[in-house]
């Protein structure tokens, strides 16, 4: 399935997705900065990745057309 790219604006400490939701999209960060977070089975979270403009995320189906 193709869809349109979609704008997505965050909030600042805002969540996109949490940990073990569906992911079906990518995800291109155009202005500012995100940060991807893992939980950890100890109940804590640590960065994995702290991405700025120009970077991408997300799954890598659509992003190699799978």
């Amino acid at each position: 399935m193709h869809t349109e790219p979609v704008r997505v604006e965050l909030a600042a400490g805002s969540v996109l997705f949490a940990q073990g939701d569906a992911g079906d999209v990518a995800y291109v960060v155009e202005t500012g900065e995100i940060e991807l977070v893992r939980e950890r089975a100890d109940g804590g979270e640590e960065i994995v990745q702290r991405l700025g403009p120009g970077r991408y995320f997300g799954e890598p189906a659509p992003l190699f057309g799978l």
